[in-house]
């Protein structure tokens, strides 16, 4: 942790706290996605507006309580606040003597927290966790990293996979300025106020109750899942270690972050990505996958509404994903297919509704027993022919 004010993306003054000689790692770019003001970011803003007076909407739970805290070395007592990891990340780069905002982990200390009722497995990052790092310049910065476990039972634990690709400096390298480029898996990679985000299918799991954070130490003994090196400012005094401020639940709710997470981070802001293309070349436009909860770089993985004959009925069912609140979702009816007209309309997540009259006896229900909703629209014949699809666009959150 540092004693020093931090402004977003700005390089501050360094901290009494730490000795030695500033080190950048590495100058070119590394193999994973970059820092919060470049493109192909994975990073999750905690706020929704410039001015940092509104809170992104997606984080939707924070942990509420401390099952676990077991600091390692070099942290004095004024740091082992673990309370202060409760609830909204609440550090936005500026210390205050006597204000506990995050806990010090320590060299090799972990803290363990709880949430209120599970987390789930959505369309999209699941889990995002706010360190208080400091940028410098061309998106590097003073990062100080942790491994990240999760478990839905509290005993077993299942660490996300980690990849450091930062070069070994010459020690000592308390200083030590790392680029978010060279980091994968691990929690820390950006500077306060923006989280470093994980999705639970990394690792097969449709649920979380418990998240363990486990500093690592930054002398390059500690290994990523593929046998590198990890390193970070060290060696430190004081407050050595990760400073965690807040881990919080994630649901995509807006396409832009739906495209991080479901593309590599080279396409989530390329044409590739755009919701009118079909990555997989599957038949299903991005937008639609977005609106299914379907993978876009897998054809493997699609949702076709289906049409049937039920009686004296036509029945379409499909599902949505109730979350996004950015789509504007319509059931349209056509004739000749060639003019369509919208008869059922579902706006900001809402549940479909009837708009139009021109097909008496037409209803619509929808499933919400799991987190997806399954609509049917049952249509009665009347000696006509019709033609039904499904149209998604963008609009603006409610």
């Amino acid at each position: 942790m540092l004693s020093v004010p931090k402004l977003r993306l700005t390089a501050p003054p360094w901290s009494t706290l730490l000795t030695g000689w500033l080190t950048t790692a590495m100058l070119q770019a590394g193999p994973f996605a970059p820092g919060p003001s470049t493109e192909g970011t994975t990073a999750i803003d905690l706020f929704a507006d410039a001015a940092m007076t509104q809170q992104n909407p997606e984080l939707v739970a924070w942990a509420n309580a401390v099952v676990t805290y077991s600091p390692g070395g070099n942290v004095s007592s004024e740091f082992q606040t673990p309370l202060a990891a409760l609830g909204p990340a609440d550090d936005t780069g500026f210390y205050q003597t006597g204000v506990a905002t995050i806990v010090t982990l320590g060299e090799g200390g972990f803290i363990t927290l709880s949430f209120a009722a599970p987390i789930h497995d959505t369309d999209g990052f699941d889990l995002v966790v706010f360190e208080n790092g400091i940028a410098t310049t061309a998106g590097r910065g003073f990062f100080e990293l942790a491994f990240v476990e999760v478990s839905s039972d509290g005993i077993s634990f299942s660490r996300f996979t980690s990849r450091s690709t930062t070069p070994v400096p010459a020690s000592p390298y308390a200083f030590l300025e790392l680029d978010p480029t060279d980091l994968d898996g691990l929690a820390g990679k950006y500077p306060a106020t923006y989280g470093t985000a994980f999705d639970f299918a990394w690792l097969g799991l449709t649920s979380v109750s418990h998240v363990r954070i486990v500093d690592v130490v930054g002398d390059g003994l500690t290994l990523d899942a593929e046998g590198r090196p990890i390193v970070d400012p060290y060696p430190s005094t004081g407050s050595a270690g990760f400073d965690l401020d807040a881990v919080a639940a994630h649901v995509t709710r807006r396409y832009g972050t739906w495209r991080k997470a479901r593309f590599a981070w080279q396409d989530n802001f390329t044409a590739l990505s755009d919701p009118s293309a079909d990555a997989d070349r599957d038949g299903s436009s991005n937008l639609m996958e977005y609106a299914f909860a379907t993978l876009p770089t897998d054809p493997s993985s699609c949702h076709q509404p289906i049409l049937t004959r039920a009686g004296p009925e036509l029945r379409l069912v499909f599902r949505r994903d109730p979350a996004k609140t950015d789509l504007r979702l319509a059931v349209e009816i056509s004739v000749d297919l060639a003019t369509w007209s919208a008869v059922a309309l579902s706006t900001g997540g809402l549940p479909f509704e009837i708009i139009s009259t021109n097909l008496p006896g037409l209803t619509v229900t929808e499933n919400s027993s799991s987190q997806l909703r399954e609509v049917t629209l049952t249509a009665p014949l009347h000696g006509h022919r019709h033609f039904f699809r499904v149209s998604a666009a963008l609009a603006p959150p409610p």
